[in-house]
């Protein structure tokens, strides 16, 4: 894991500690030099979310909007997405959903 201090190499198998990826992965995504949600998305965002509350969403727009992102950008946020779900499957077992 790099960040603008320091490498360090964990191998998670080995952890002692289930807390530890996540708090990993957040301290990467604190570090970013810009957010995961670029800045020039954000206003964006503030409107799919609006919508969602609303329920007046649909998957295209999500679609559309993370593909104007980066490579870089859209290639964590998917992962990260995909990752969320696989968490949230196993939800009666970890204890973790998505509401």
């Amino acid at each position: 894991i790099e960040s603008s201090t320091k490498a360090v190499s964990v191998d998670l198998w080995e952890a002692s500690n289930p807390h530890l990826a996540t708090h990993l992965l957040r301290q990467w995504l604190r570090d970013l030099p810009e957010p995961l949600i670029p800045y020039s998305h954000f206003s964006n965002f503030l409107s799919i979310s609006e919508k969602y509350s609303s329920k007046l969403i649909n998957l295209n727009d999500i679609k559309t909007w993370i593909e104007s992102f980066s490579d870089s950008h859209k290639l964590v946020l998917v992962y990260i997405l995909k990752l969320g779900s696989l968490v949230a499957q196993h939800s009666e077992w970890n204890k973790v959903s998505l509401t």
